[in-house]
């Protein structure tokens, strides 16, 4: 399996019945029970940027197989940090089964020599303020295979931050497929604009300005049909079109990993097409969740 192969989480475990969630200092108005929310716009909140408070801990009442771990859209300031750590037991001064170590939410996003000398990013290569202002960035760790474990706890570092306090809407812990074949040349992603526009009987025009979202089409083809009707089938039978999942184009690309990485619903299910003997083929079109 090719680590350079996209990744579709699912399903997400912390929206899992048994699944519970504590630690940390958040607001009662904000609660920790708003990540298992699937509507983004009702967050978690802490009271305060102490490292005491911006932390919780993830229990899903039995070992789980997690691999991928999300944040679509974390509510900090460029100097936040994020650490993942799975544990078999609750107790972070025990041996982690795996540990991402504090990672910048705000990383490098622009390769040596994409920018021209006096660019803003020209020395540091990561996002400006103004941008950071408009572009919430999605917090991912993907582990190198799936981390067996009952308890993860997740701690966000932003004491130098303006707000005061940092917000969580949402957080996607999951199992990742990656196919064993990646998807074929002729994929494409595109941001699709929700604004409408109306033209007036001059010939002005108005519009209702809304914020896009991604869009990604993509085809795997002769997959093992038993992959395929494992994964794939069983991923429709599960999510429909409403479900959610996280997907991933490119885990081992760091740089522009965040234009190519996020939380999203399939817009329509495709049959699974008997390719050849022993191999199935199948087209995904996601649309990012962004509310």
């Amino acid at each position: 399996m090719g680590a350079r192969n996209c990744i579709l989480a699912y399903p997400n475990f912390v929206d899992g019945a048994a699944t519970r969630i504590d630690g940390g200092n958040w607001r009662p108005e904000l609660p920790l029970a708003n990540l298992k929310d699937r509507l983004l716009v009702k967050a978690a909140r802490s009271y305060d940027l102490a490292l005491s408070s911006t932390r919780f801990w993830i229990d899903f009442g039995g070992p789980r197989d997690g691999r991928v771990v999300a944040i679509p859209y974390l509510r900090g300031s460029k100097s936040t940090r994020v650490r993942v750590r799975a544990v078999a037991i609750k107790d972070e001064t025990t041996t982690p089964e795996a540990d991402g170590g504090w990672r910048d939410l705000y990383p490098v996003i622009y390769p040596a020599g994409t920018l021209y000398y006096g660019h803003p990013s020209f020395w540091d290569g990561r996002m400006t303020d103004e941008d950071a202002a408009l572009f919430p960035m999605p917090f991912v760790q993907v582990f190198e295979r799936p981390i067996i474990a009952r308890h993860w706890l997740i701690e966000i570092d932003d004491r130098d931050g303006p707000l005061g306090y940092v917000e969580v809407p949402r957080v996607f812990l999951a199992p990742g497929w990656q196919p064993s074949l990646n998807f074929t040349y002729g994929a494409g992603q595109v941001w699709e604009p929700r604004t409408t526009v109306q033209e007036s009987w001059g010939g002005a025009e108005f519009f209702d300005v809304r914020d896009g979202r991604r869009v990604v089409r993509f085809g795997s083809d002769y997959l093992p049909t038993d992959e395929a009707l494992t994964w794939a089938g069983d991923m429709q039978r599960k999510l429909g079109i409403d479900g959610q999942l996280f997907f991933i184009m490119d885990p081992a690309d760091a740089i522009p990993l965040h234009r190519r990485a996020f939380l999203a619903r399939m817009r329509a299910l495709s049959p699974l097409e008997y390719a050849v003997f022993g191999r199935n083929s199948i087209t995904f079109e996601l649309a990012e969740v962004t509310r």
